[in-house]
């Protein structure tokens, strides 16, 4: 576990920093890296619920990219 992953406040921010440089750069790599971390966050309880449309939105951004 990273310490992001432990910190569930951090772990939001890391994957909200990803999100936005992956979605500028269309990085796929950043994205899928942002997704993974939201997706254990839910996994474990540990992803608030006003956060869950997060997974919706970087699975769409991959998906946009061509």
């Amino acid at each position: 576990m990273t310490a992001a992953m432990a910190d569930p406040p951090v772990a939001v921010d890391l994957v909200v920093s990803l999100f936005k440089l992956g979605a500028a750069t269309s990085n796929r790599i950043l994205l899928h890296e942002a997704l993974q971390i939201a997706r254990g966050l839910e996994q474990t309880g540990r992803l608030a619920p006003s956060d869950h449309q997060m997974l919706d939105v970087i699975t769409q951004t991959i998906d946009a990219i061509p």
